[in-house]
């Protein structure tokens, strides 16, 4: 199961749905699931969700959230909240 944070960004923060692979499992790699045009509902959740349970770390920006466009350049180091 997910959970909510916030991450760090240059532009200002931004919320999101992280969810990890189960207790003790190493991950296998990590995915970034895109929201629709509905947010970070339930559906995105659940897909999140699905993803770390087969064992990735799966993180879900809602990207539409804040009063700004979001910039998230390539290869940049994130803090996560």
């Amino acid at each position: 199961m997910g959970r909510d944070i916030v991450v760090a960004t240059a532009s200002g923060p931004i919320n999101a749905w992280r969810a990890d692979p189960p207790h003790g499992a190493a991950a296998k790699g990590a995915i970034v699931v895109l929201q629709e045009i509905f947010g970070v509902n339930a559906h995105i959740r659940s897909v999140a969700d699905g993803y770390a349970a087969a064992g990735y770390v799966a993180i879900a920006p809602a990207l539409f959230n804040n009063d700004y466009v979001i910039y998230l350049p390539l290869g940049g180091d994130y803090d996560v909240a």
